[in-house]
C-alpha cells in the first residue's frame, strides 16, 4: 500500500496500532477495508474479490475463531445473486462463526427505502439469502435509513451486520447502532456486545419443581399455617398469602445446590465407579450403583429440559426435538431480539436503562392514567340485547364448580401474571387453595371492588417492526393472570 494510503487509514484508526486487509478500487467501484487491533483480533487468512473481503481469525477476547465479512455488494441484481450464491457457498464449505457487515445495496422490505423503486425480486433475493445462510439480521437504532442521498429525497437501509445463528447463540448480547453520518452519505453502523441491567427477573415458578423433595411440603406448610399480613378482604388476604408463599418458594431454591452442580457432581461419581470396575475388572452390586447414578443424572437432565420447555413456550410434539441445545437456541434468541437496546428521546439516541425507562414511563403514563368519569352514550336498538334468562345467569352467585371449570379451561404453561404463579401451579394446589379463591373471588361479585395491588400487571413491549427506534414502534400487551369464561352457562 501506498504511504499515503497507510496514512490515510492510520488517521480513521487513530493510532499506528493496527492490523489491515483491503480490496482496491476496480474502475466507478469503491474498494473495501477492513482494519483491527492486533491485539484483540488475530488474522489466520484472507479470502477475497471485488465485492468482498474475508478475514478469518481469532476474537481473543471471546476466544473465537471466526470469519469477518466485509461486503460492498454490487447495483445490478445479477451481480448481487452471484455475491449472496458465492457467499453461502463459502458458509457451506467452511463451517464456523461468521459475522457479515457492509453495504448489502439491497432492502428487505419496502419500509427499508423511500423515494426510489422498491424491487421486489431483490427483496426476495436478499431474504433468501439470509434464511439459506441461517442468519440473524441485528436490530439496528440511531437511524432507521443508513444511506441518504445529497438532496434528501431518497433514503435506504443498505447497511447491516448479520450475524450466523450459531455466532448469534454463542456471543453475549448484542446491539447495533447508525451513528451520524456528518458530511457522508451513509451512516457509520456499529456493533458492540452490551449487558444493560434493566433490574431484578421476575419471579417464576417452574413446574420441574413439582417432583423435587421437600417442595410440596414448603407450599403445604406455608398455606396451612404459614405467617402472612391479615385483612378483612379475602382478595387481600389471598394476595398476601401468594406473596408470602413466594417468598418461602424462594427460600427453598436458595438452599439447594444447582442442578448443574448436581449433574456435573453425579457424573464425576459416574467416572470414578466406572474406573474402579475397569481396575478390578468388575465390582460387586457396581452395576446396581451405575444404574442408580445413571437414573439421578437422567431424571435431573429431563427437569432441566422442562424447564427450558416451559421457557421456550413451543409444544414438545410441534418440535419433535429432545435435544435441549434447541430449546436454548431458541430462549436465546427471543430474549436478544425482543429486548430493548435503546430508544430515541427527544431525538437523541439513548441507551442507559434508567432514561430508556423514564422515556417509556412518560408516553404511557399519559395513556394509562386515572380515569375520572367514562362518558355514556345511549345505546342503539339496532345491538342485540341480552335475554332475561342470560341476564340471570350473569347476575346469579359463582359457584365453586364454575371456578375449577374455568381454571382448567386456561393452559397449565401459559404465561404467568406477575406473582409468578402459573395455572399448573393453581391446578396441582387447587384443594389446598380452593377456599381462598372462592372466598376472593366471591367478595370481588358481591362488592365489585377490586382493592389496589390485587390487579397489577407487567406491561411487556412488544416490537412492531424490525428495529425500533421510538416508543410508537412498539406494541404494549399487559401480562395479567385472570380467570376468564367466554361460554355459558359460566358467568366468570
Amino acid at each position: 500500500m501506498k504511504t499515503d494510503n497507510l496514512f490515510s487509514l492510520r488517521s480513521i484508526w487513530g493510532n499506528s496500532q493496527f492490523d489491515y486487509a483491503l480490496v482496491p478500487s476496480s474502475g466507478h467501484s469503491g474498494g473495501i477495508v477492513s482494519i483491527w487491533n492486533p491485539y484483540i483480533f488475530v488474522k489466520h487468512k484472507i479470502i477475497s474479490n471485488l465485492n468482498v473481503l474475508i478475514v478469518q481469525g481469532r476474537w481473543l477476547d471471546v476466544k473465537l475463531d471466526i470469519y469477518m465479512v466485509n461486503v460492498y455488494a454490487p447495483q445490478d441484481e445479477e451481480g448481487k445473486q452471484n455475491l449472496w450464491r458465492f457467499i453461502t457457498e463459502f458458509m457451506s464449505t467452511n463451517p464456523g462463526h461468521y459475522i457479515i457487515f457492509g453495504d448489502f445495496n439491497s432492502v428487505r422490505n419496502k419500509s427499508e427505502r423511500f423515494g426510489s423503486v422498491f424491487s421486489n425480486s431483490n427483496a426476495s433475493y436478499f431474504n433468501e439469502f439470509i434464511a439459506n445462510g441461517n442468519l440473524v439480521d441485528i436490530p439496528m437504532g440511531g437511524y432507521k435509513f443508513t444511506r441518504v442521498d445529497k438532496s434528501c429525497t431518497k433514503g435506504s437501509r443498505l447497511d447491516r451486520f448479520l450475524i450466523a445463528d450459531l455466532t448469534w447463540n454463542h456471543l453475549g448480547p448484542l446491539t447495533a447502532v447508525a451513528l451520524d453520518r456528518t458530511i457522508s452519505d451513509h451512516h457509520p453502523i456499529l456493533l458492540r456486545r452490551c449487558t444493560a441491567d434493566y433490574g431484578p427477573i421476575p419471579f417464576k415458578i417452574y413446574h420441574s419443581w413439582f417432583q423435587a423433595d421437600g417442595f410440596d411440603k414448603v407450599v403445604a406448610d406455608f398455606w396451612s399455617n404459614g405467617y402472612y399480613r391479615k385483612s378483612s378482604s379475602a382478595l387481600i388476604n389471598f394476595k398476601n398469602k401468594l406473596q408470602g408463599l413466594k417468598s418461602a418458594i424462594k427460600g427453598w431454591v436458595n438452599t439447594r445446590r444447582s442442578r448443574i452442580e448436581v449433574i456435573d457432581s453425579l457424573r464425576e461419581e459416574l467416572r470414578s465407579l466406572d474406573l474402579h470396575i475397569d481396575v478390578r475388572q468388575g465390582l460387586h452390586h457396581g452395576g446396581e450403583k451405575r444404574m442408580k447414578l445413571v437414573n439421578e443424572i437422567h431424571k435431573l437432565e429431563r427437569e432441566q429440559k422442562e424447564d427450558l420447555i416451559q421457557k421456550s413456550r413451543i409444544k414438545w410434539c410441534v418440535d419433535g426435538d429432545e435435544n435441549s441445545k434447541f430449546f436454548h437456541g431458541t430462549i436465546n434468541k427471543k430474549r436478544k431480539q425482543l429486548s430493548v437496546r435503546g430508544i430515541k428521546s427527544n431525538g437523541q439516541w439513548v441507551e442507559e436503562p434508567m432514561a430508556v425507562k423514564q422515556t417509556f414511563l412518560n408516553h404511557y403514563s399519559i395513556f394509562f392514567s386515572k380515569v375520572t368519569s367514562i362518558p355514556y352514550s345511549a345505546r342503539s336498538n339496532r345491538f342485540k340485547m341480552v335475554s332475561q334468562h342470560e341476564l340471570e345467569i350473569l347476575e346469579s352467585e359463582v359457584s365453586l364448580e364454575e371456578i375449577k371449570e374455568v381454571v382448567w379451561d386456561c393452559g397449565s404453561d401459559k404465561s404467568p401474571g406477575p406473582d409468578g404463579f402459573s395455572f399448573g401451579f393453581i391446578k396441582r394446589y387447587w384443594n389446598m387453595m380452593k377456599n381462598d379463591i372462592f372466598a376472593a373471588i366471591s367478595e370481588f361479585f358481591n362488592n365489585g371492588d377490586i382493592p389496589i395491588g390485587c390487579n397489577a400487571s407487567f406491561i411487556t413491549l412488544i416490537p412492531k417492526i424490525e428495529s425500533p427506534l421510538v416508543v410508537n414502534d412498539f406494541r404494549p400487551i399487559s401480562l395479567i393472570q385472570k380467570i376468564k369464561g367466554y361460554h355459558q352457562p359460566s358467568n366468570i
